[in-house]
């Protein structure tokens, strides 16, 4: 149950304390929990958003994984936090060991890129839709190439210094990256008209693609571009 109102700042208080427990399980569960009692204390928002960031960079795998997400969410509810979470969410996006916390990580800053858009993380989001290629975790490029797109359609100012990137992402050996990039492409031609021709012939091109999924993200975006 949701701690009442009056007793969040005081139960936040104590989640803080206890994400830094000696038992992984239960900094996991401290680290889920804190996004809810912040909503609820907002104004303790900044020591749940400082608790996460330290998280971020647990030696567990699992609760990087758990902190990436909530730092995702709790920017979506305090967008004003989104400077201070963006360096840890990069870090994890670009370096982690674990390919499942890269891939978390990048959707976190396409959370972010909604709420708060800016350059910084337009840059962060572009370094990792083109990390290495022969990284078998291809996901965290798609979760990138996604989120340029959602970038693009909530500050339509920051969309032409997507497009090289998604370009390149309609290119991958990868067909899920394929597939976010023609779904961004058609979110950017939207936000830039005058990036529609290109994202046009590119959309066209993936319409004849040898994966069914991404042939059909394509013509979904040509058909919400048509629109």
């Amino acid at each position: 149950a949701q701690a009442a109102p009056s007793q969040a700042p005081k139960a936040l208080e104590a989640l803080v304390k206890v994400a830094g427990n000696a038992d992984r399980f239960v900094r996991q569960v401290a680290a889920r929990t804190l996004v809810a009692l912040a909503k609820a204390a907002p104004s303790q928002a900044s020591k749940a958003l400082e608790a996460l960031v330290k998280a971020a960079g647990d030696a567990d795998r699992f609760v990087r994984e758990v902190a990436a997400s909530a730092l995702g969410a709790l920017v979506q509810a305090f967008p004003s936090q989104a400077s201070k979470a963006l360096a840890a969410l990069v870090k994890a996006a670009e370096g982690d060991a674990h390919g499942r916390v890269r891939l978390v990580a990048a959707r976190a800053l396409g959370e972010l890129a909604q709420a708060a858009p800016s350059q910084a993380t337009l840059e962060a989001l572009i370094k990792a839709a083109g990390a290495d290629r022969n990284d078998k975790y291809d996901s965290a490029r798609f979760a990138a190439a996604r989120a340029l797109g959602k970038l693009a359609k909530a500050s339509p100012s920051l969309a032409p210094k997507t497009l090289e990137t998604l370009l390149k992402a309609a290119g991958d050996d990868y067909s899920a990256v394929r597939k976010a990039a023609a779904r961004a492409l058609g979110e950017l031609a939207k936000a830039a008209l005058s990036l529609a021709p290109k994202a046009l012939e590119v959309l066209l091109k993936a319409a004849g693609d040898a994966d069914s999924d991404v042939r059909e993200a394509a013509a979904l975006a040509l058909g919400a571009l048509a629109q």
